[in-house]
């Protein structure tokens, strides 16, 4: 969807207005409740509580959006050209907001979680199309040649960090033929965590660093073991990381299976990368655009770009122009919302030394005025 047209589509007249509605207001009850509170007893916000609420603020709204997205998936949405460009509103609206919840709400290491969620946006279908062509090859004794369609699926699903399926594929591999580095590298994979179950875990920033580390000299041990013609050298350099030389010579694995710069992205940040703080993101994102220049990119990587890189104002001028046109003002006025109560849009701002209209006032007046265009029961909410 694009231009007006996305604004003004039946999203707004779905129950995904009223639904969101629901979760603003409960976040405005509970974040008025503790401003009462830490005025009577003068004590300061309890940090952690704060984060955990607005966690649960923007957790939910993504839900919402996903629900309303899958909804559209159960109904004529591949034959409606209308139902197709909401749902393909929801899915662009809903990449972004999980993008700005990894990066900017979540306290969490930032590696696996902005890898999940390219996998997530990017690679769903062909993460499972990657393993029925590996489950194909994976019992032919031919499995283990250099040249065998059977690695390059394989690798894809470990720079995916799908850790099991590799696993379960390699020991298929091994029952083909006999190969003591296959069976090295099933073993590092049984003892080493993947990325996935240090997050679930709630690995801390410096217990994943160091796991990160641990799994890398592992890898790194086994690499100097293994014959050069040996294909698991392949895989073993995913788990190995690179160094910066590396990076900079456009010889890390992140260069080699990138063909995207979002993917070439996620996998130098989970791989070569793991230990970047978030406000260096947006400093290896220009990295990775400096070696794709030939790259076309559009409005919507434009919105990623300055949502990566923490460019709070570039992105609500985006988000403010013809760009913005392809996020529905639903979404565009929540998301201010959070951005405003993570710390990321001003409370005042000054034009020639005069006070003007907040960034979250001003959308939440537009947004306002939009309700009070649509249908009695969204005008209701105007008022709301």
């Amino acid at each position: 969807a694009s231009g007006p047209a996305a604004a003004d589509s039946g999203l707004m007249a779905s129950p995904l207005v009223q639904s969101l509605h629901r979760k603003f207001c409960w976040f405005q009850t509970q974040a008025k409740r503790i401003q009462d509170h830490v005025e009577a007893t003068q004590m300061p916000v309890d940090s952690g509580m704060a984060e955990e609420l607005l966690e649960k603020y923007s957790t939910g709204v993504a839900d919402e959006l996903r629900r309303a997205r899958d909804q559209l998936r159960r109904g004529k949405w591949d034959i409606d050209p209308a139902v197709r460009s909401d749902h393909d509103t929801l899915c662009v609206s809903l990449a972004l907001w999980e993008l700005v919840h990894e990066l900017v709400v979540s306290s969490a290491p930032s590696a696996p979680r902005l890898l999940r969620w390219y996998n997530r946006h990017y690679l769903e279908e062909e993460l499972a199309e990657c393993w029925q062509k590996a489950s194909q090859w994976a019992d032919d004794p031919e499995a283990l040649q250099a040249d065998s369609p059977f690695w390059d699926p394989l690798c894809r699903l470990a720079l995916s960090d799908c850790q099991q399926e590799v696993l379960t594929l390699l020991q298929r591999t091994a029952k083909a033929g006999s190969s003591g580095h296959v069976a090295n590298v099933c073993d590092f994979l049984k003892q080493a965590p993947s990325l996935q179950q240090m997050e679930m875990a709630q690995f801390n920033k410096v217990d994943y660093q160091q796991a990160m580390l641990d799994i890398q000299a592992i890898a790194r041990r086994l690499l100097e073991d293994t014959p050069a013609d040996h294909p698991t050298r392949r895989l073993l350099k995913i788990y190995a990381g690179d160094k910066q030389a590396a990076f900079d010579a456009g010889e890390d694995v992140a260069a080699e299976f990138g063909r995207t710069w979002v993917e070439d992205l996620a996998y130098a940040h989970a791989w070569v990368f793991p230990d970047l703080r978030r406000a260096e993101l947006g400093d290896l994102l220009r990295a990775v655009a400096r070696r794709r220049t030939e790259e076309a990119i559009d409005d919507i990587d434009r919105v990623l770009f300055a949502t990566i890189s923490f460019d709070i104002p570039g992105l609500l001028a985006l988000l403010g122009s013809a760009a913005g046109n392809r996020f529905p003002p639903m979404v565009v006025t929540h998301l201010v919302d959070v951005l405003y109560y993570a710390g990321r849009v001003p409370v005042l701002i000054e034009s020639k030394g005069e006070e003007v209209v907040p960034p979250r006032d001003w959308y939440l007046m537009q947004y306002a005025q939009e309700l009070g265009l649509g249908a009695r029961g969204v005008r209701r909410l105007a008022a709301g």
